[in-house]
Formats: structure tokens, sequence, C-alpha cells
């Protein structure tokens, strides 16, 4: 131990050093201090001006938060093919294999990975503590640590499945086992919290819609036992391909890295010059050999064709080579995003809260509270962007940067979303029963609306998330299954349904979203 201190002594604490140093001139604490100061002046006075409803929306959101509080660890049960904390060349990733007990050369990384994931979660509930009595008449003064302690059981049972992933020795065996628990515990936590009675308190997120101490009392036991499972887990032998999928990892993040900077600089040539070496870095991390040279393969289209079909057919071809879950992933992203969006049509088309519903909603109460029911309808508008961006996401083939060929953005994003496009076209028939289930669930949305207009709103919005996150992707070098391509997708396809109804004038976001879904098209990206 004494050891590892001396080591990370000498690199990181130097490589810390060497930073602060480069911001300081680069950029000036000063400045810093001073963006910092009129950041906190803004959020403070944008909190403090927000209007009070008059009526809160009939939304059942403790049954909300516990469904999406249980999608989010039950989808730990798929994941663990790749560690979640991993040793950079600064932090001496050989440590990995060197005669020193895992829990000692991992522990700083695990815990500036709580932190950092507790800082997020704290951020979150704060926001939350401060918008849900104004918008939603809810007091929820725990949200904060709850969020914090949740975001740290989340990534230690993160880990924990990772470590018991395909072992078949008794460690993998017993870290299997715990993330098997852990999980399913805190599954029915989260469905706990929608219980009546006192016993609601103890759900996992109960803190967000109640102002009661115990809330916490769930949060702090899943935590303290994921904490405790996970340096068991670490106590003698590492998973038995750790230290090569760490060096793995971080050679693609300096590759992405540069890739951002290169974009941002212009400099073209430095993106392209990875493409080849990231799939088969990609194909090395997650153990598959024959990626870079597939067995199957579409027809390619005759060299007299449009160039557009060349790159809809290399979409094609490599979503056919995808594995079976990776393709129903995709499936079931393209039902979900297409469901939420029917669901969620009024808000596409201008009204607030329509009629109808299980909850009851009527035109009255959502013209006695503009704000929270605009806020409402944009949240299910996002939910459904954020989908069909995961969507595209994995059907919208190898990245292209621009200037590999000779060939317009119109063209290449013509070719790149002729695949998505189709998928989400598929996906319409059983999205529409599921979306009559979501409608009768939470409560928002009606019968009375258009159909054919519903449609067409519906296409705008899919079709300016898959255009925003092509042209993003492209722009930037960023891989369009990252998360931050993801969520800038679907925040700008969320944006004319969001300020147009905090505007008071929601009639106009679909006129809005075909102005925005043409300015998109046309971007020479």
């Amino acid at each position: 131990m004494t050891a590892i201190g001396w080591l990370r002594r000498r690199t990181l604490a130097r490589a810390l050093r060497a930073y602060l140093s480069w911001i300081g001139r680069a950029v000036g604490w000063w400045t810093i201090g001073y963006l910092a100061f009129w950041v906190a002046v803004f959020v403070t006075a944008g909190v403090e001006s927000l209007p009070r409803t008059e009526a809160p929306p009939d939304v059942p959101w403790a049954a909300l938060a516990g469904a999406l509080a249980a999608v989010a660890f039950l989808a730990l049960s798929v994941a663990g093919r790749t560690p979640t904390v991993v040793l950079d060349r600064r932090d001496l990733y050989r440590l990995g294999l060197a005669p020193a007990a895992p829990g000692d050369v991992l522990g700083l990384r695990l815990t500036e990975r709580r932190l950092w994931r507790a800082a997020v979660g704290a951020a979150a509930g704060g926001v939350w503590s401060l918008v849900a009595p104004v918008l939603f008449h809810l007091h929820a003064p725990w949200a904060a640590p709850a969020l914090a302690l949740l975001a740290v059981a989340h990534a230690d049972l993160g880990w924990l499945r990772y470590a018991g992933f395909r072992r078949s020795d008794a460690e993998g065996r017993a870290a299997r086992a715990a993330a098997r628990w852990g999980i399913l515990a805190a599954v029915v936590l989260a469905v706990a919290g929608a219980a009546p009675g006192p016993w609601g308190v103890l759900g996992l997120v109960a803190a967000l819609t109640s102002a009661h101490p115990a809330t916490l009392l769930s949060p702090a036991g899943l935590a303290a036992a994921s904490l405790v499972l996970v340096r068991r887990s670490l106590a003698s032998r590492w998973p038995p391909r750790f230290a090569a999928q760490s060096l793995v990892l971080t050679q693609l993040q300096a590759m992405r890295t540069l890739r951002l900077l290169a974009g941002v600089a212009g400099m073209v040539s430095g993106r392209e010059a990875d493409a080849a070496e990231r799939e088969r870095l990609l194909a090395t991390l997650h153990d598959r050999p024959g990626a870079t040279r597939p067995r199957r393969s579409l027809r390619p289209p005759s060299l007299e064709r449009r160039p557009w079909r060349a790159l809809a057919w290399r979409a094609a071809s490599a979503l056919v080579r995808r594995r079976a879950l990776a393709r129903l992933r995709v499936a079931a992203w393209s039902v979900g995003a297409v469901a939420a969006g029917w669901a969620a049509a009024p808000a596409l088309l201008g009204d607030r809260l329509p009629v109808g519903g299980a909850a009851g909603v009527t035109q009255a109460a959502s013209a006695a509270d503009p704000l929270g029911t605009a806020v409402v309808a944009a949240l299910g508008v996002l939910a459904a962007a954020w989908l069909a961006a995961r969507a595209g996401a994995a059907s919208l083939g190898p990245d292209l940067p621009r200037g590999t060929v000779p060939i317009e953005a119109t063209e290449r994003t013509r070719g790149r979303l002729a695949v998505p496009v189709v998928v989400l076209m598929a996906a319409a028939l059983p999205a529409y029963a599921l979306a009559g289930v979501l409608r009768a669930w939470v409560g928002v949305g009606g019968a009375g609306a258009d159909p054919l207009l519903t449609a067409l709103a519906l296409a705008a919005l899919l079709l300016t998330v898959l255009v925003a996150l092509e042209k993003y992707a492209t722009w930037t070098g960023v891989a369009a299954g990252a998360w931050e391509a993801t969520l800038v997708a679907a925040l700008v396809a969320t944006l004319p349904s969001l300020l147009l109804g905090l505007f008071g004038v929601p009639g106009a976001a679909l006129p809005l979203q075909l102005v925005l879904l043409t300015l998109l098209w046309w971007l020479p990206v």
C-alpha cells in the first residue's frame, strides 16, 4: 500500500498540479470565480421568479418515479461486459497485474466515481427540491441526499455485475449473486414506494414525493450494502480481463478526446485516421474478434446508384451484423419512442393537457395551471425524443466524419437516416397499442386529436431527433451512441414544445417543429 501511494504521488498528484497550473494560465481563476458568481445569481433569480401554480397536475408521481428507478436498476442486469471503473496510464494500469490487493489499487478510482455520481445525484435532487413545491405542490427536502445515495448504489451494483460476469470461480459466483440480490432489492423497494399508507415512505424514491426523514432509510441501506459487497469483491482477485479492458478503454477515451478537439478545430483528417482503429478496439473490448471481418452482409447497390444508397446499405449491413440481443434492444427503443411520442402527441399539437385519461385532467385545470402542465407535457416529449435518439444511434451505421468522401451533407444525412426511419416506421403498429396503455396509466392524452395531424407531429419530432443526432455526431466527432449526443438531439427536438408552452402559445409548436426540421436538414454540416 505504501508503494501504491508513492507511485500515485509521483503520477496523479503531479498531473493534477500541472492541470491546475494550465487552467490558471489559460483561463484564470478570477475569471472562473466571476463566472461562477453570476451563474449562482442567475440560477437563484430564476428559481425565485418561478410562479407558483394554482393547482398541481394530477400525475402519479410516486408510481412514475418508482417505475423509472426500477428500470434504471433493471438495466444493470443486462450490463457488465466492460468495467465501470478503469485504471488509466497516469494511474499505472499495470498495478492491475501487480501483487497487490485489488481493493488497494482500485479504491481511489471507486471513490472518485462514487463522489462524482453523488454530486450529480445531489444536484438533480436539489433542483427537484426547489422546483417541485412551486410547480407540482410536492415538498421533498430530502431529495438531494436520497438521489446521491441511489447514484452511489447504482454505481457499486454496476461494478458487482461486472465483477461476476461470466466467472466460474467462487468469488465470481459470490459477486454475481450479490449483484442479482442487490438489483432485486432495488426493484422491490422502488415498486414499494407506490404503496398507499405509511409504508410508502420506505420506497426507494419516496424522497421525491414525501418530506418524511424515513425516506432516506432505503437509499442509505442499499448504498451501505453495495459498498460492503464491493469491498468484499476486491479482497483478493481481479476480474480476469480487467487489465486488458482498462488499456482498451483508456485508448478509446484518449481517441475520443482527440477527435472532439480535432473536430472543433476543423482538423478533419485527425478524426478520420482513427476510424478503423476505433472499430478494432471496440471489437477487442467486447470480445468480438470477427467484428471487423463479418460473415453476414447485404447485397451492395450498383455503382450507378446515388451515393446515399451506398450509405444506407452500409448502415443496414451494420445493423444486420449486430447480435440478436442488440437488434432486439433497437426494436424496444423504437417501439418505446413511437409509443411515448403518440401518448404525448397533444403537447406536439399545442394542447397542454387534453381531456381524458385515467387521472381525469380537464382543459379547465390546464388553463388554470399553464406552467406546470406545459412542463409535464414537455417531459413526455423529451422522453420520446430520447428513446428515438437511442434507437437512431444504434441504427445510423458506422461513423462517417465529414470530408471522408466527396459527398454533400444532405446526401450523407439522407443515406444514414434511411435505416432509422424504416425501423421507426416498422415500430408504429405495436407502438400504437402501447400508447393507449401509456395514456391510461399516466393520465394524459386523449382520443379527440386528428390522427393525420398527430402522425404529422410525431413524424416531425422523430425526424428532428434523427437529423440533429446525425449532424451533431458528424460535426463533433463524438459517437452517435454517446450520452451527450443523444441528450443534445433530444433537447433540440423538444425545444419547440417546451418554449412555446412556457410562453403561452402552444398552438405554434407544430409549425416551429417543421421549421426547425427544415433548418437542421439544410445545415451544411
